[in-house]
């Protein structure tokens, strides 16, 4: 079970796809776990590379450099000297990189890129101005957690940014069916997956994200002794955070 396999992320992952066709900018947001970055990273995987060209700049590459400049040149493999720490030397490499395709640069951890501080803030807009201006055709996607519009990209984009929210399960049917169609997949049977109070604890433990409901489920199956449970009970939940 993947997180592209739940109905949530399979939604997020198509209304993804409209709004980069459409709009200028978009934010992929939701709470951890939710499959943000898993969902943005198929996306390019996906593309047609004849028409485009992504970039994907993680956070933990702001984080390392602690340069907006040093992440966007390590994104595009261009060697990490003072060279490539100005944008107008790193644009001629660009350009040839896009060769006339629409360029949609991806900023992971947007909070990271652009929360960092006035310092970070003002770099981190000041980079993708300088693309946008250059790229006219350029579409930049923020992946982020819940919030960021009224944070870290407080103002940015004005009424040209589209905001897709990664839902989280609610304790209802579908949630149920979810629960049990991930369970089965991990190795347990249906009739284990019965308990109510199972179900609500798993959920308030994930907080109702996918991925962290799959991963519990995942860890769980690693445990011989759980298998061969009649029905997995709330307790089972010890064997994840031990208390």
């Amino acid at each position: 079970m993947k997180y592209l396999s739940c109905p949530k992320q399979f939604q997020a992952k198509q209304a993804l796809e409209y709004s980069l066709v459409r709009n200028k900018f978009t934010v992929l947001g939701g709470d951890s776990r939710t499959g943000k970055t898993t969902i943005a990273r198929k996306s390019i995987v996906e593309q047609d590379r004849t028409k485009y060209f992504s970039v994907y700049v993680p956070g933990a590459f702001t984080k390392l450099y602690s340069d907006i400049y040093a992440s966007f040149a390590s994104a595009l493999k261009l060697p990490l000297n003072s060279h490539f720490f100005k944008f107008r030397w790193i644009e001629d490499a660009l350009e040839d990189m896009i060769c006339g395709r629409e360029f949609r640069l991806v900023f992971d951890d947007a909070g990271i890129h652009f929360g960092g501080g006035a310092v970070q803030f003002k770099a981190s807009m000041r980079l993708m101005e300088q693309v946008m201006d250059r790229f006219p055709s350029t579409k930049v996607l923020f992946v982020a957690n819940l919030g960021i519009l009224d944070k870290a990209l407080k103002g940015v984009g004005g009424d040209q940014i589209c905001y897709i929210n990664i839902g989280v399960w609610q304790d209802d049917q579908k949630y149920r069916d979810f629960m049990i169609q991930t369970g089965v997949s991990c190795g347990f049977k249906r009739f284990q997956l019965a308990n109510d109070d199972f179900a609500k604890e798993l959920l308030v433990r994930s907080h109702g994200a996918s991925g962290a409901i799959i991963h519990i489920l995942q860890t769980l199956a690693r445990n011989p002794g759980l298998k061969s449970c009649s029905l997995l009970s709330r307790d089972c939940l010890r064997h994840i955070w031990k208390f």
